[in-house]
């Protein structure tokens, strides 16, 4: 450190204004306090530093001087605030000034935290136009990339949907000269947020670029797929589906299939369960053959995972898999078998997302499959020991019915229903009643009215309002398939009485489920069965039926 060169040193860059301080500090530390004094003695001779505003027209508004300022206050709201007025700024100043002054010097504050980051990452993607267009887009990628380094994982997402944006109107030789540098920069940094960053963007770069740079650009986002560390390797898990439905068919066959099933294998549970997302992507890519011989085994091995929360992904995807494999595939006996282990497996949660999943599932596969791979298991599921496992159950049954014979609905599917409509608790029977609206015409309701009626009496009294209020809302429905005759003689009083319930919430669907019980059954009805009640209401002892 010299005098002379301190001198030259603009006192506006606080980072080299403290590192100097610094330097004395430690030179202090070593030196006598007489060669300490004649070192010192040049510097405080110095003349004292001016700092010139970035703003210094008269013409442009006092208020653009005063957020420029603030977004250097020591105040987190202040500068929040003035962040958010960049779009302002650059308008008063113009196309030539923002570019050359403005742009800089916000690039100073790419290390701030909190909401200022999040704003400037947010805004600084749309400011094409207001630094005079698409051929200078590429001077807001600098500020941009020391933004996507953020150890805040909301700024790294903002960042990255302004770079986004500003790759869309790049031209082709801007995207050369500055994107691809940038994106080689990012891939390779020490810092893995801004890694991280990188994996976000490839899918969006690759179709902008020619046949002869895309080679590098796989190249590179397949070494962030076996990166060392296990959030990069998730981040380029997560995007190497959206990958593959921009890369040449080959490629994704050739080198994206393989990235993926090592990663399918990866030693970090949180890095496997990312693949079956991925999997549905490439899928749709695939040619059946390839779907069979290639993706299946994976989807399968995945199943058997000795992650339980490998597994939860699986069944939690299980339809969007078959989905994208395709119906015939779908049936294969290896996927089913699959499908079968999640349903039998040992973690209570596994099971509930897989026995969310049996309708779909049944109709994918067809009347066949189901009874002879699916059947089974669901009356296994429908004893489980878990009240979750069986809730989930509860919620899909009826969609197996729609799929198979009558006969079989009559033999296999009935007794189930009957049995979930006696469970001992609440969501399983709630569950079960919500979903009679669109299984009419698979169960009469008719024939199981002496088991239906005390569940839905036992749901009305529930201690929890909200169950008594899901299943006033689910009535008129029920009324519509079970009949006059049935209603008037089991549960018009319990619609009356709903009126005077403690909570407001209920009272209040009470009135509106009498409207549409009058739409169901007709005025004449309404006029025999509803308004003599309501009149003797009106002069009840209780207030709250008075009011209602």
């Amino acid at each position: 450190i010299n005098a002379e060169y301190m001198g030259e040193v603009p006192i506006s860059d606080r980072s080299i204004e403290w590192s100097v301080l610094a330097g004395m500090y430690s030179l202090e530390s070593k030196m006598d306090e007489a060669k300490y004094e004649a070192f010192l003695h040049p510097i405080r001779n110095l003349p004292e530093p001016t700092v010139t505003p970035v703003v210094s027209n008269s013409n442009e508004p006092a208020t653009c001087n005063t957020w420029i300022e603030d977004m250097r206050s020591n105040d987190a709201v202040n500068r929040a605030q003035a962040f958010k007025k960049i779009g302002t700024i650059c308008q008063a100043l113009g196309p030539s000034r923002t570019r050359e002054e403005f742009i800089p010097y916000i690039a100073e504050f790419v290390d701030d935290e909190g909401e200022s980051a999040c704003t400037m990452a947010e805004q600084l993607g749309d400011l094409t136009e207001l630094i005079g267009g698409v051929n200078y887009a590429h001077l807001l990628l600098p500020p941009l990339e020391g933004l996507s380094s953020s150890e805040d994982s909301a700024v790294r997402e903002k960042t990255v949907a302004s770079i986004t944006r500003v790759l869309h109107v790049l031209s082709e030789s801007s995207i050369i000269e500055h994107f691809l540098p940038l994106l080689r920069r990012l891939s390779t940094g020490d810092w893995l947020t801004c890694r991280v960053s990188a994996c976000y963007l490839y899918h969006v770069l690759y179709p902008r670029v020619n046949p002869n740079v895309r080679k590098d650009v796989r190249s590179m986002f397949m070494k962030l797929c076996a990166d060392e560390i296990p959030i990069v390797r998730r981040a380029a898990c997560s995007h190497i589906g959206k990958l593959a439905s921009v890369v040449e068919y080959q490629f994704v066959k050739a080198e994206l299939f393989p990235g993926l099933l090592k990663l399918s294998k990866d030693e970090q549970d949180s890095v496997r369960l990312l693949t079956i997302e991925p999997a549905a992507h490439i899928a749709r890519v695939f040619k059946p053959v390839d779907n069979v011989t290639k993706l299946l085994p994976t989807i399968f091995n995945l199943c058997q995972d000795k992650s339980w929360r490998v597994r939860y992904m699986v069944a939690s995807k299980f339809c969007d898999l078959c989905s994208a494999i395709g119906d015939h595939e779908a049936k294969a006996d290896d996927l089913l078998d699959g499908f079968v282990r999640l349903l039998q497996d040992d973690e209570q949660e596994v099971r509930a997302a897989a026995g969310s999943k049996v309708g779909e599932v049944s109709k994918l596969v067809g009347c066949g499959q189901t009874m002879k791979k699916l059947l089974n298991p669901v009356k296994s599921l429908s004893k489980d020991t878990s009240p979750f496992t069986i809730a989930a159950l509860a919620s899909v049954i009826l969609a197996i019915a729609a799929v198979i014979k009558p006969k079989d609905v009559e033999d296999h599917i009935l007794p189930i229903v009957l049995e979930l409509l006696r469970d001992t608790s609440s969501d399983v029977r709630l569950n079960l009643i919500s979903k009679f609206e669109a299984s009419n015409k698979v169960i009469n309701l008719q024939s199981i009215s002496d088991a239906l009626l005390p569940a839905i009496m036992e749901l009305a009294s529930d201690a929890k309002w909200r169950v008594r209020l899901q299943i006033i809302q689910h009535l008129p429905n029920l009324a519509s398939q079970l009949g006059s005759d049935f209603f008037d003689a089991t549960l018009s009083d319990l619609c009356i009485n709903w009126l005077g319930d403690q909570v407001y919430s209920i009272r209040q669907a009470a009135t509106s489920n009498l409207t549409k019980l009058a739409s169901v059954f007709g005025v004449e009805w309404a006029c025999k069965q509803i308004v003599p009640k309501l009149q003797h209401l009106a002069y009840h002892k209780s207030y709250l039926f008075r009011m209602t």
